[in-house]
């Protein structure tokens, strides 16, 4: 299953490389490596989302006003992952009181767009719109696995799992998909009782090598 999901990865990224998009989001965890993180099983982790908007490619974007984002695993991993905080950053969010939390990571994306509206900023500019915690279930097997940003678009009149920003004139410019890779390793108490485990596989050795000279 781990090659599949790698070759998935390694597809989307080669997509998105040919994509020349003018809208941008990139995740960063301050981990260390922005794309990448590696957490236990049974934890959380929050990253922040930034969006940035160009005049430099295929799709100019003039200047921005919102935008709308779900994100997605593969559908073997639909109960690893779960959204538990979003905080909105440059935009607000245009329901009120806004989506309901916890939401699960699946594959098609999350149950709510996690984007907002607010006021017009400029172009060819970087905007941190969005901080969300994402929490890993305990029962999660060690490995790596993604969280990516929807393509998906299922109905073109509401844009409904399209991930997009969109500028004062209405206009929607597709997010090409970006991915975040996670580590899961096991928790400190798992840890700990597979070096329990190993240290007394080392002492019956030992005895029996003492037993038998």
């Amino acid at each position: 299953m781990k090659t599949k999901l790698i070759t998935t990865i390694g597809c989307l990224l080669l997509m998105a490389g040919f994509v020349k998009a003018d809208a941008i989001l990139s995740f960063d965890d301050h981990s260390g490596a922005p794309a990448a993180g590696s957490y236990a099983a049974g934890t959380s982790f929050t990253f922040d989302i930034t969006l940035a908007v160009s005049t430099s490619g295929t799709d100019s974007v003039p200047n921005v006003s919102g935008f709308s984002v779900w994100v997605e695993t593969s559908e073997a991993n639909n109960s690893y992952f779960t959204i538990t905080s979003r905080t909105l950053s440059t935009f607000t969010d245009p329901n009120t009181p806004g989506i309901t939390l916890p939401q699960a990571i699946v594959a098609g994306g999350n149950a709510n767009d996690l984007g907002g509206t607010g006021t017009t900023q400029v172009t060819n500019a970087s905007y941190l719109v969005m901080s969300i915690t994402i929490a890993i279930n305990a029962s999660t097997p060690a490995g790596t696995y993604t969280i990516v940003t929807t393509t998906t678009n299922s109905n073109p009149v509401d844009h409904h799992n399209r991930s997009v920003a969109n500028d004062a004139g209405f206009v929607a410019h597709p997010l090409a998909a970006t991915a975040y890779t996670i580590t899961v390793v096991p928790e400190p108490a798992t840890l700990s009782l597979l070096g329990l485990g190993s240290l007394g596989s080392f002492g019956l050795t030992v005895l029996r090598a003492r037993r038998k000279s």
